[in-house]
This record gives structure tokens, C-alpha cells and sequence, in this order.
């Protein structure tokens, strides 16, 4: 029992070293998912829509030292069990809304209840608390929206927070 006890403690250590260690994965993370393979042409019966959604690039955990980086994953997923749902556009932008980058040339699809995520890892300090993400979509049922949020964490030495926000629908 005390050695399966050391094990896992020890694995989860060196899960949790490697997690912490800020590696730059944006575009490897965004990369990895086929974009290509997912492209589409739309039809104009498509009703469309935009969704906002914070991410909180850095936190004050001092008043005014803005300087405790997050890492962040987008989770974008397809609730209907029947329907795809198609992205046209996905912006990055930075605390005063400028661009900072833009995902998609063109538009793709998530097959009924797919799940497409990507981490970002752009440590900039102009990004700020009030860096965020738009999407642009479309679906054929207006009730078939997609479900966007980001996960947040921040590591220091042993202790870490971690915090989730959600994209709402905007014009």
C-alpha cells in the first residue's frame, strides 16, 4: 500500500512539474487540429451568430502588479446530437479589443457533439486582465449554439488557482 502510495504521489508530482513549466504552445496546440480537414462551404439557410468571452490573460495578486500570467485552454464544443456546427471566424484580442490574432481563414465544422480545444500561451503584458476571444458561427437550429469557455490556471511554487469562463452571445 506505501508503495503504490509513493507512485502515484510521485507521478503526480512530475505531472504537476511539467504542467507548470510555461512552454510556448499556442501554435502548436492550434496546430494539432486539422483545419484543412474541416473546411466547408456554407449554405445561406444558416442562421449566425457571435459569441464573446473573457480570458483574463494576467491577474493582480497585488494591488496594481499586474504581472502573474495565465495559461489558458478554449474549449469549443457542439451540444446537439444531430447538428454541425460551423465556425467562421475566431479573434484574439488584447485589453483595448486590437487584434492580436486571428485562427481561421476559413470556415469549419464540429461534427454533433464534437469537442474542438487549444491552449494560448502569449505572456505579453498588453494583452492584460481584459484580453478575450470572439467567434463568429453558424447552425442550421438557431437553439444549437455553441458552448465556449476557457479554462484558466496559474502555478506558483506548490500552490495554483484555476478558474473557467464562459462565452456569452452577443451582436
Amino acid at each position: 500500500m506505501m508503495k503504490n502510495s509513493i507512485v502515484l504521489y510521485s507521478f503526480l508530482v512530475i505531472n504537476f512539474l511539467i504542467a507548470s513549466c510555461s512552454i510556448k504552445q499556442d501554435e502548436r496546440n492550434v496546430a494539432a487540429i486539422n483545419w484543412g480537414s474541416r473546411t466547408i462551404e456554407l449554405s445561406d439557410s444558416l442562421t449566425e451568430g457571435r459569441s464573446y468571452l473573457p480570458v483574463f490573460r494576467q491577474l493582480y495578486l497585488q494591488e496594481d502588479k499586474l504581472n502573474h500570467p495565465l495559461n489558458i485552454t478554449i474549449s469549443i464544443r457542439n451540444p446537439s446530437k444531430s447538428d454541425s456546427i460551423f465556425l467562421n471566424k475566431i479573434y484574439y484580442l488584447n485589453k483595448e479589443g486590437q487584434l492580436i490574432r486571428s485562427y481561421l481563414n476559413k470556415t469549419v465544422f464540429l461534427k454533433p457533439l464534437e469537442t474542438i480545444d487549444f491552449g494560448v500561451s502569449d505572456n505579453s503584458p498588453k494583452l492584460g486582465t481584459g484580453a478575450s476571444f470572439v467567434f463568429n458561427w453558424s447552425v442550421r437550429n438557431p437553439i444549437n449554439q455553441p458552448h465556449i469557455e476557457a479554462v484558466k490556471i496559474m502555478t506558483a511554487g506548490q500552490q495554483g488557482i484555476s478558474f473557467t469562463s464562459k462565452a456569452i452571445i452577443t451582436n
